[in-house]
Order: C-alpha cells, then sequence, then structure tokens
C-alpha cells in the first residue's frame, strides 16, 4: 500500500535528486579557482611565464625587459608579485634604465580567466623611478621601435602563440607608492615625487588621486581620463582627460582630450591656473625675477596649431621704475582668437599719479607665423600722454628694430613731485618725438626734438656695450634754454620739515676754529664720487643759441666733454656771456689720492667785462670794464683750501678803461690820510690802464706785471700773495697827481687775507714835499728858481718818473698774455694849463700836518 505524498517527503526527494548537482556546483565554484590557482602557482614556480612576458614586452617597445623573482599569495583573490622589474633605456642615454622598480603587485581576479579576460583589482607599482630624458640626438627615450635585432648566435626568444580569441584586459584600481619621475634633457633636469597616487578605472573613466612634490611645492593631484577599454580598443575616437592641481596659494586645473589613435596633432588643452600672490610661484621658477604681485590668474585654449586663446589679469603688480615703485593693477591680457591682436589694458600708478595704459600687440597666428611683431602702447594721465610703436624682430629679437615714441607733459616737475621724483627740470608744456633704434651693441636715439616753454632744441643719443663699463655718446643743439625757469620749484612746494620730536637744526655757519684762525678761502670738501664711479663712458657736444642764467643772457655756447677712466674733460668751451666772449677748457680727475683740477679761461675780441659775468654767479667784482682775461689754473687736493695751497699756473687781466670799485681804494686812501686831498679821492676810480698778471706756483701767486692808471694816480710795485695761509706781502708805489703836482707815497700791504694791513714808508713826507716844490718850480718863469725846484724834487725822491703810456704799453702784453688784446693804451697826460692854480697850501697844509 502506497504511502499517501506529504509536503515535507516531497522537499526531501527534491534534494536527494539536486544533491549530486549542487556537489557539483560546489566542486565547480571551489576547484575551478583552486584548478586556476594551481595553475598560476606552477607556472610561477615553473618559470615559465616571465620569458613569454619578457619577450612580449621587448617585441612591443624594442627595449631589454627584465624580471625578478615572481611570487603569488594565495587568497580567493590572488596577489601576485614581481620583484625589480627594469626596462631598458636606448644606447647613449644618461642611465641604463629607462623605468625601475622595487616591486610590482597585481591581484588577479581567477574566475574571469574562464572567459578569458584578465581582470586586475589592483595593481600597485611600490618605489618607481621613470626616466622621460631627450638624448644628445636629440631624441626621447619615450619613442619606442621594433624588437631589436638579437646578438649573433643567439636564439631568439619564442613567442608566445596567438591564441584564438586574445584576453581581454581590466585594471580596477592602480597604485604608485613613492614613485618618482624624472625630466632630462640638455642642461636641465627636473623631478617630481609621487609619494601616493591612486588611479580608479570605471566603465566610463579612469579617476586618480593623491599627492606630487615639484621643487618642494607639495600639492594635491586629482583627474580622470576615458576608459581603459577605449584606449586599448585602438579605434578611432577622443579620449578625454581633465586634471586638477592645488597647494596653498596656488590652482591649476586642466582638460581637453587626445585623437586615437595618438597622433602629435589630435590634442587639445584647457588650462586655468590662479595664485594669491607671485611668491607662490618662486620655487617653481627658479633664477626668475618675480615682481610683487597678488590674485593672478591664467585662463588659456591651446591645440597642436598652438595657442587659440589666452586671457591673464592680476589685481596688482609692483615694478622698480627708477627707484620708485611702479603699481601696475588691475591689469589684463587677452587673446581672443587666434587672428584677433592681443590686447594689454590696466591702470598705473605712480606715486600719486593714475595712468591708464593700453597696449596691443601682434595676433597670436603672427607670433607662430616668425614674422615682425607690431606693438604699440600708450598711457594717459592727468596732464601726461606718452606712446611707443614699432615691430619686435622674428621670434621676439629686440635686436634690429626701430622704435617711434612720443611724450607730452604739461608741468613735468609737478608730475615728478607726484611720482616721487622732484628731481625733474620744471618743463611746461613739453613734447618730446623721436626714435629709437636697437642694435647689437646697444642703441641709438638719432633724433630727439624737444619744444617747451622753457627750452627748444634737438639732439642724439647712441649707447653702445663695453667692457669695464657701456659708453654714451651725446649731442644735443638747443635753440634757447631757460635755466632761470627750470630752477623754478613747483606750485605749493614747501620746504621739507624736520621729523617729529626733532628740533630744527640751525642754519649751517662757520665753525669756532674757523672763525679762530680768521681765515677767508671757505674749507669745502671737493667730492668727485660721481666721476670716479661714474657707471659709463661719456662722449657729449652740445651747443646752446640763447640761455637765460640768473637774470642774463648766455649765446652761442658750445662745448665737448668726455667722461672715461675716472676724469671728467670739458676739452672744449666758448660763450658769449653777459660779460663778453670766453674759451676755455676744465678737467676733474678723481682716479688719484686726491682730486685734481684744472681750468683755463680766455676772453675773446672785444675783452670781458668781469663786473656783469661774475654778477651771474653772485659776486662782486671790484673792477668793472672789458679788459683782455688770460687764466689757466690747476692743483689738487680733498677741500678747497688744500686746493688753493696747491694752486700752480697764472692768472692775467688787461684793461684801458673801466672803473674800480671805491671800497678797493679805501685802505691805501686811509693811509695816504693827510697827504692825498679830499677832492681828488673819487676820481681815483676811473680807470685808464689796469695790467695785473701773476704766476702761481704750489699755492703762491707772484706778481709779474702790477700797474693801475686811474685819473689821478697811478698805482704800480709788486710783491706774492700765498693762498695757503692767506697771508699778503705787498709793495705799491701810488703816484698822485694834483694839475702839475706830483705825490709819491710807497706803500706796504701785509698781514692776512681777512685783515690786511697798510702801511705808509717813513720817507712819505720827504717824497710829498719833493713833489710839491716840484710842481711849483714847474709854475714858475724864473728859470733859476724852475731848476731849484727840479733839483729839491730829485733829491729828495718826489719826481721818480711815473709811468706813462710805453710802460702802459708794455704792462698790458705781459697781463694779457695769449688773449686778444683790448682797447688801446692811454697817450701821455698834456701839460697842465697855467692858469690852473692847485691849492698849494693846503697840501702844504696837510703833509705837515698843521
Amino acid at each position: 500500500m502506497t504511502e499517501p505524498a506529504t509536503p515535507g517527503r516531497d522537499r526531501r526527494s527534491r534534494l536527494r535528486r539536486l544533491r549530486p548537482w549542487l556537489v557539483a556546483l560546489g566542486l565547480l565554484v571551489i576547484g575551478l579557482p583552486l584548478a586556476a590557482y594551481g595553475a598560476i602557482w606552477v607556472a610561477l614556480r615553473s618559470d615559465a611565464v616571465r620569458p613569454r612576458v619578457e619577450a612580449a614586452v621587448e617585441a612591443a617597445t624594442g627595449r631589454r625587459f627584465t624580471l625578478g623573482a615572481l611570487t603569488i599569495r594565495p587568497a580567493l583573490v590572488p596577489t601576485i608579485g614581481i620583484e625589480n622589474p627594469v626596462l631598458a633605456n636606448p644606447p647613449g642615454f644618461s642611465r641604463p634604465e629607462m623605468l625601475r622598480a622595487r616591486r610590482i603587485e597585481a591581484e588577479l581576479a581567477l574566475i574571469p580567466l574562464l572567459s578569458r579576460q584578465v581582470e586586475l583589482r589592483r595593481l600597485a607599482l611600490v618605489e618607481p623611478d621613470l626616466l622621460l630624458e631627450i638624448g644628445p640626438e636629440g631624441r626621447g627615450n619615450w619613442e619606442m621601435g621594433r624588437q631589436r635585432p638579437e646578438a649573433p648566435g643567439t636564439a631568439p626568444a619564442a613567442p608566445p602563440a596567438d591564441p584564438d580569441q586574445p584576453f581581454g584586459l581590466a585594471v580596477d584600481a592602480v597604485t604608485i607608492e613613492r614613485g618618482r619621475v624624472t625630466w632630462r634633457s640638455p642642461g636641465h633636469e627636473e623631478v617630481v615625487e609621487l609619494p601616493r597616487l591612486t588611479l580608479r578605472g570605471t566603465e566610463r573613466s579612469i579617476l586618480a588621486e593623491g599627492q606630487a612634490v615639484l621643487r618642494g611645492v607639495t600639492a594635491t593631484v586629482n583627474g580622470g581620463t576615458g576608459p581603459l577599454a577605449v584606449l586599448l580598443a585602438g579605434g578611432p575616437g577622443e579620449w578625454p582627460f581633465q586634471a586638477g592641481l592645488s597647494a596653498p596659494g596656488l590652482n591649476v586645473e586642466a582638460s581637453g582630450s587626445l585623437a586615437l589613435p595618438f597622433r602629435p596633432d589630435g590634442w587639445r588643452l584647457r588650462l586655468a591656473a590662479t595664485a594669491d600672490s607671485a611668491a607662490r610661484l618662486a620655487p617653481l621658477l627658479p633664477g626668475t625675477p618675480l615682481p610683487a604681485a597678488r590674485n593672478l590668474s591664467a585662463v588659456a585654449d591651446a591645440g597642436a596649431a598652438g595657442l587659440g586663446t589666452l586671457h591673464v589679469s592680476a589685481a596688482e603688480v609692483s615694478l622698480p621704475l627708477g627707484g620708485q615703485p611702479l603699481s601696475i593693477g588691475p591689469v589684463q591680457l587677452s587673446a581672443t582668437a587666434p587672428d584677433a591682436p592681443v590686447t594689454l589694458n590696466g591702470s598705473l600708478r605712480l606715486g600719486d599719479i593714475p595712468v591708464a595704459l593700453a597696449v596691443q600687440g601682434p595676433s597670436l597666428d603672427a607670433v607662430r607665423g616668425g614674422g615682425a611683431l607690431p606693438l604699440l602702447a600708450n598711457i594717459e594721465g592727468e596732464g601726461l600722454a606718452a606712446s611707443l610703436r614699432g615691430s619686435l624682430g622674428q621670434a621676439g629679437r629686440v635686436e634690429g628694430t626701430e622704435w617711434l615714441f612720443s611724450l607730452r607733459a604739461a608741468d613735468l616737475r609737478a608730475l615728478g613731485a607726484r611720482a616721487g621724483r622732484p628731481d625733474l627740470p620744471a618743463l611746461h608744456d613739453a613734447s618730446a618725438d623721436g626714435r629709437v633704434r636697437v642694435t647689437a651693441e646697444g642703441a641709438e636715439l638719432p633724433s630727439v626734438t624737444l619744444t617747451s616753454r622753457e627750452a627748444v632744441g634737438r639732439g642724439s643719443l647712441s649707447w653702445r656695450r663695453g667692457e669695464p663699463v657701456p659708453r654714451l655718446r651725446l649731442q644735443a643743439m638747443l635753440d634757447r634754454l631757460d635755466a632761470d625757469a627750470l630752477s623754478v620749484p613747483a606750485a605749493g612746494a614747501a620746504p621739507q620739515a624736520a621729523p617729529q620730536g626733532q628740533p630744527t637744526p640751525p642754519p649751517a655757519t662757520e665753525t669756532a676754529p674757523a672763525r679762530a684762525a680768521n681765515r677767508v678761502i671757505p674749507d669745502s670738501p671737493i667730492d668727485l664720487s660721481a666721476v670716479r664711479d661714474a657707471p659709463l663712458a661719456l662722449e657729449a657736444e652740445g651747443s646752446v643759441a640763447l640761455l637765460r642764467l640768473r637774470g642774463a643772457d648766455w649765446r652761442d655756447i658750445t662745448l665737448r666733454a668726455v667722461l672715461q677712466g675716472q676724469a671728467l674733460k670739458l676739452e672744449r668751451f666758448a660763450a658769449g656771456t653777459p660779460g663778453g666772449p670766453v674759451t676755455g677748457a676744465l678737467s676733474a680727475e678723481a682716479g688719484g689720492p686726491v682730486p685734481r683740477l684744472a681750468l683755463t679761461l680766455r676772453s675773446g675780441a672785444g675783452g670781458v667785462d668781469p663786473a656783469p659775468l661774475l654778477s651771474a654767479f653772485g659776486i662782486r667784482s671790484p673792477v668793472s670794464g672789458p679788459g683782455a682775461l688770460d687764466l689757466a689754473l690747476n692743483g689738487e687736493g680733498a677741500g678747497t683750501r688744500a686746493l688753493a695751497a696747491s694752486l700752480g699756473g697764472h692768472i692775467g687781466l688787461a684793461m684801458t678803461g673801466g672803473q674800480v670799485d671805491p671800497r678797493l681804494l679805501a685802505g691805501a686812501t686811509q693811509a695816504l690820510r693827510g697827504i692825498v686831498p679830499e677832492n681828488t679821492a673819487g676820481e681815483a676810480a676811473e680807470i685808464r690802464c689796469v695790467a695785473l698778471r701773476f704766476d702761481l706756483q704750489a699755492g703762491v701767486a707772484q706778481s709779474r706785471a702790477l700797474l693801475v692808471q686811474t685819473g689821478v694816480a697811478t698805482v704800480t710795485g709788486g710783491g706774492a700773495a700765498n693762498l695757503g695761509d692767506e697771508t699778503l706781502a705787498f709793495r705799491l708805489r701810488p703816484v698822485v697827481r694834483v694839475g702839475d703836482v706830483s705825490l709819491t707815497t710807497p706803500v706796504g700791504i701785509t698781514g692776512r687775507f681777512a685783515n690786511p694791513r697798510f702801511s705808509v714808508d717813513p720817507n712819505a713826507a720827504a717824497a710829498a714835499a719833493a713833489g710839491v716844490l716840484g710842481g711849483l718850480a714847474r709854475r714858475s718863469d724864473d728859470r733859476e728858481t724852475a731848476a731849484l725846484g727840479a733839483l729839491a724834487e730829485s733829491l729828495l725822491g718826489g719826481r721818480n718818473g711815473a709811468p706813462g703810456a710805453a710802460d702802459c704799453a708794455e704792462q698790458l702784453a705781459v697781463a694779457r698774455g695769449a688773449a686778444p688784446a683790448v682797447g688801446t693804451p692811454p697817450a701821455p697826460a698834456p701839460e697842465p694849463q697855467r692858469e690852473r692854480r692847485p691849492a698849494v697850501q693846503d697840501l702844504l697844509r696837510g703833509l705837515l700836518g698843521r
């Protein structure tokens, strides 16, 4: 009898029937991986895989590839280890290996192998070291070739048998630990450290994250690319990528795509970067001077053809300009299309002056074309406008280019004061136009034109590189120059106040030792450091048709100056001064232990009047009137007193008309009081003949010619002046004429420059009496009386033959030296008229003191 069916019994019956299948499935699930693991273990242990892998890599790259020991760590997903893999470099490169690593580990999924799929759950590169290098022949070591020929006698490695169906490859993740990538080219090497980098693959992309270290800057890296399957398929298409790099104060993002299969012209890139300051870029750009800048940004689109668009901006950039900071910003550099011009727009600030900047350059296509690159720059501000136009040469070269410039300034000194340069000349309504030519040796300004209210002219300039210093050649021809207007301070300028909390220094006064020494020549230092330390050699020539200086007009000025070898030489100087035409030369040598100076000055035809000439320099002249000037002085010293004590050369002045400052005769008049009548002293200022010449040696001025002839007196004599200790030693013989009466009274001048002493010869009274008697005798009709008077005058020394016209001509020739003659010596004074009656009793009364 059959038992009735129940649900439990049916279930047990089905399990008994499925048990063999479940056992078989379990054996399959467990056995196949174990079999695969066993097969892999046997293959690795038998060393059968390594030669095939090495041969496959060599066949694909043409480089020797070697593997170290192969290991396997058992697990459901076993880990295969490769010790010390090495990919060789081509011959001739800097090291034998292109790639080496301490270890490569791969976690291999076993079950996908059944469907001929190689699935790597993780591929780890431990301490990989990759070298990318450009060899001596300009070829990169990453350029792979076919399999290299085997050495003779070496059997070629057996290539792996081609399977009916190729294995598929999938990599879930790639990690790099303590890696290094080195870029090396002739004369340059760059190293990127990769402490940690992870690449994760999905069906749609490969993602990357980790860290990189470049030149000491640690940055976080993240990005992604297209899927690995598309890359391995080898079909046509695009492989996108994106990457980001961030560090303190820095951020860089890149995105683009590569054409598949790879080709040099099949890529495009968009790059965006920001930096909070230029200092962040200093470690990445060693040796590159970077200005102080903040809030920098750049966006660029590029492809195989080069840049397509470019946008660069900065909030502020500071540049040094002539010792003053130049602030630029905000500023933007833009190129909207390859054929559009590159523009730079922004603002500048020079001190307190805001200026708008606009620059237009060549297009990006023009830059790639290699031709001339046109450039136009304009700046405009308050009372200021400037422009520069020209073209750069091929590859941006400046040599061989020419530029046009223009400058307009309403008030140059006021602009300079606001810009921190108050030393600029006070030019108003000024404009300068010219050309600049840049050569391989330097630069030239062949033509510059200047117009303003204060100066009008033209000039040229040439600068050449040289050793040990560059050379500058300057030529200037001015039609008009108002030096007085140029020296006027800027409107509203006030003297600089002393720092707060400090008293205002008193005006400079002569020191107590100087006052005690009672010196006239100041002891001021002679500073020629500008000549000694000049950073260039200078050759200058110039002319000024009309110069306004200190309220006087100077005309037809020409000069030539040379600065070289720690010496400045004004080789030639000529000018129509306020007093007359002069020529001369000047030299200043700073190469020795103390400065050396030399000056020559000579008057031209018609002579020179020293009064207006010295007045232009604030000096009051003791004489006035045209005269012949011949001056040549030289000396050395660290100060003015030392220079005066060393002077050599000569000073000569020859005049035949003019006036003497009455104060110059005050001392002599006082010394002759009682001898010279008061009503004749004023006529002594009238000059008829002046001949002065002093020869100097070691600071001592010795007279060679000393003659002063006025309307009532003739002064002759001789002596010396010591400029070192400022002492005088002169003996003068004045002859005073009153009618036909002559008074001869020798005078001695001694003492110091600051306090000269005048003394009268003890025999002056007898000489004066002799002169009176001689005059009375000549008035007498009695021949005997006249003869007695003449004899008395001769015996008492009252008539020693005053110099006349012949003496004056001789002394004038000595005094003027090489200077042209001025005027003619005066004719001898005519005999007095008999009806002229001098007050003889007054002369005697003054002589005898009664």
